[in-house]
């Protein structure tokens, strides 16, 4: 865990090591766990501060333009989308990034493409799309199950208000374990809790709520 600016700490980061200076690996850890709060103005100076100490940092930058998304909350201005769109460009050029770091930055660009005329709900489709890939091309990286399932998240609510689909509901309870993760592939109309602990899947539909 991780102390907060307010002295409090936040969650845990399961985030795997990145291509970058050994000094900015604990500090990256930190800002993925600013992000998993929604702390993305704290997050920002995390991620802009760990590109200062390593300019070659392409995750860095990855950072930067994941704290400018805000995927639940309201479409970002002009500006913003500017800056995040010069974050993805950096990301982009660093020659120093594995495959992995790759998806994850071609991933968010998705959000950063096309001019302010471009939809939000367009924005967050895409880069569902996109972390699905990078989900499926790395399935033991908890962080792209959960940045993906934050994504799925982030079109649900529109979609189910607007009738587009109709949330899977499981035939038994002996099956609700296994429908509960392919759902998450299946129906962006739901959410599951990612954590195997836990028992309940939470979905943003009515009559899409399933426990073991």
């Amino acid at each position: 865990k991780y102390p907060s600016p307010a002295g409090q700490l936040l969650g845990a980061s399961s985030s795997q090591p990145i291509t970058c200076a050994a000094s900015v690996q604990q500090p990256f850890a930190r800002g993925v766990a600013l992000l998993h709060s929604f702390w993305y103005e704290e997050a920002e100076k995390e991620f802009l501060q760990i590109a200062k100490d390593d300019p070659t940092c392409a995750m860095a930058h990855w950072g930067v333009a994941m704290s400018l998304h805000h995927p639940l909350w309201a479409p970002a201005s002009a500006a913003v989308l500017e800056k995040g769109s010069a974050a993805v460009a950096k990301a982009r050029a660093a020659k120093k990034q594995t495959a992995r770091e790759r998806g994850y930055n071609d991933a968010i660009a998705r959000v950063y493409e096309g001019d302010e005329k471009r939809s939000f709900d367009d924005r967050n489709k895409a880069w569902a799309a996109a972390m699905e890939e990078v989900h499926r091309a790395n399935p033991n990286d908890t962080e792209a199950e959960i940045f993906y399932l934050l994504a799925l998240l982030s079109s649900a609510s529109l979609c189910c208000r607007r009738g587009r689909q109709r949330p899977f509901a499981p035939s038994s309870r002996s099956k609700a374990r296994q429908q509960r993760r392919s759902q998450a592939i299946r129906s962006p109309c739901c959410w599951p809790t990612i954590w195997p602990s836990r028992s309940r899947s939470r979905c943003g539909c009515r009559s899409c709520r399933t426990t073991d």
